[in-house]
């Protein structure tokens, strides 16, 4: 063995931080946090940082899904999705894994606006959008005036499966 390996670091030898973690306990004096005139701002990540005031998870089975859609067809469907969730899940190889996430999504959008599906929050009233990006949620009818009551004003969406299981989960912010 060296005798390097044995000999104690020193404080230059340990890891060196990033500058932000470094002066994260000092406070900044509030002239220095204005925008000086000329400069572009960004924003850090604890600017985005929200009160989380919903917040809900759902796992759904794909086969239970593709059994109720191959048992019901288009009377499952129609009741369940949106025009727009139906085109998007439709134009996939297997559309019940799309249907399975989506499904999921609702369940936990109903349990993070504390209310399942109950209080003129329906299947409809919740949809996933897709635009060229990660999904999200839109909400709608009485979905929507819950959103509004709770005082959201933005939402969080994950979805994810593997071959047997859809998970989703939704975070509403406050204002």
């Amino acid at each position: 063995m060296s005798v390097l390996a044995n000999r104690p670091v020193t404080c230059r030898e340990q890891v060196r931080r990033h500058p932000l973690e470094r002066n994260a306990h000092k406070s900044i004096p509030v002239w220095r946090l204005a925008p000086r005139k000329g400069t572009v701002q960004t924003r850090q990540y604890h600017d985005w940082v929200s009160t989380i005031i919903g917040l809900g998870i759902d796992a759904t089975d794909i086969p239970r899904i593709a059994a109720t859609i191959e048992r019901y067809g288009d009377r499952f469907i129609q009741r369940i999705f949106t025009e727009g969730e139906i085109a998007y899940c439709m134009r996939r190889r297997d559309p019940a894994i799309h249907f399975a996430g989506r499904f999921a999504a609702k369940e936990a959008a109903m349990k993070a606006l504390g209310t399942g599906h109950t209080q003129n929050v329906l299947w409809q009233g919740v949809e996933v959008v897709r635009r060229g990006g990660p999904p999200r949620l839109e909400f709608h009818g009485g979905a929507k005036r819950r959103f509004e009551a709770m005082g959201a004003a933005r939402s969080l969406l994950t979805i994810t499966h593997s071959d047997a299981l859809a998970i989703a989960q939704v975070m509403l912010f406050a204002s």
